[in-house]
C-alpha cells in the first residue's frame, strides 16, 4: 500500500481462474480525488497466463468486474466504519 499516492497493490495466487486459465495475477488500484468530492479509481491488472493463450475478452471482463466489486465492497465498509482506519 502506498498511502502517499493512494495506491493499493496485491497479487492473487489461488482461486477463481487461477490454475485454470492463469497462473497468478496482480492488481494495482489507484484513487484520485475529484473536484466533485468523490474519487476516480484506476485499475491495472497483470496476469501470467497458462501456456501461450491469453484470456478471452469475456474472462478478462469477468476478472475485472470481480475485482471492481471487491473494491466497492471495501469502500462501502470503510465509509460505514470510519474508525476502522486512520
Amino acid at each position: 500500500m502506498d498511502q502517499e499516492n493512494h495506491i493499493v497493490r496485491y497479487s492473487t495466487l489461488e482461486g477463481g481462474v487461477i490454475g485454470v486459465k492463469v497462473k497468478s495475477y496482480s492488481v494495482e488500484v489507484s484513487l484520485t480525488s475529484t473536484n466533485e468530492g468523490g474519487c476516480l479509481s484506476k485499475m491495472k491488472i497483470e496476469y501470467e497466463s497458462i501456456g501461450d493463450s491469453l484470456l478471452s475478452e469475456e474472462d478478462a471482463n469477468d476478472m475485472q468486474q470481480g475485482i471492481f466489486a471487491m473494491v466497492k465492497a471495501v469502500d462501502a465498509h470503510l465509509v460505514e466504519n470510519p474508525t476502522a482506519y486512520a
